[in-house]
């Protein structure tokens, strides 16, 4: 959806929407889509609103202005600001995702927080505010290390040392959950 506010510039909102959809195309299905837990297994889902489950991410709205993107999980969706130069695009996206499609799955996982109190630290500063912005900073980051390829060696090693333990509970959710990353390739 693009914010009214376009409507005298119709050229430009059809270049954020045609951007992002590219950008939203090419994360891994599983951020998109959400996810359902039935019984011991996970399965990727495509559920109506109310079900109380993470939806995914069913509407995003390009809106004006230079304010904070946010996630609105009770509606599946969050508003993007293109003009805020703060946010690198393909992070944010992948981060305002995680909301929506994983947080709560993750968060509530027996695993995750001995593997917080383990690592001793947080990849950002926002990270630190609360679980769920540290599990939207650290999506971003696992997917970083493991689906993109060409990703620096050097950053890829700072970035396993300083949250070895989440990287690893992320790929064996990931693994064990059978999520699909599709179109990406995460090893």
């Amino acid at each position: 959806m693009v914010d009214i506010d376009y409507v005298k510039n119709l050229e430009k909102a059809k270049k954020h929407a045609a951007r992002y959809a590219m950008l939203m195309g090419q994360m891994p299905s599983f951020l998109r889509e959400g996810i359902i837990k039935t019984g011991d297994e996970y399965k990727d889902a495509n559920l109506g609103v109310g079900s109380g489950l993470e939806r995914g991410v069913k509407t995003i709205i390009i809106a004006k202005g230079n304010y904070r993107w946010f996630a609105q999980s009770l509606h599946a969706r969050f508003i993007l600001y293109p003009q805020n130069k703060f946010y690198v695009p393909e992070l944010i996206l992948m981060h305002e995702s995680a909301h929506l499609s994983i947080q709560g799955k993750i968060t509530t996982d027996n695993k995750w927080y001995p593997a917080v109190l383990t690592d001793g630290k947080y990849i950002t500063k926002y990270a630190r505010t609360n679980r769920g912005e540290d599990v939207a900073d650290t999506i971003s980051f696992w997917v970083a290390v493991r689906c993109i390829e060409g990703f620096s060696q050097k950053k890829k090693e700072k970035i396993l040392k300083a949250i070895p333990n989440r990287i690893k509970f992320l790929d064996d959710f990931v693994k064990d959950n059978k999520l699909n990353t599709s179109p990406m390739v995460c090893s």
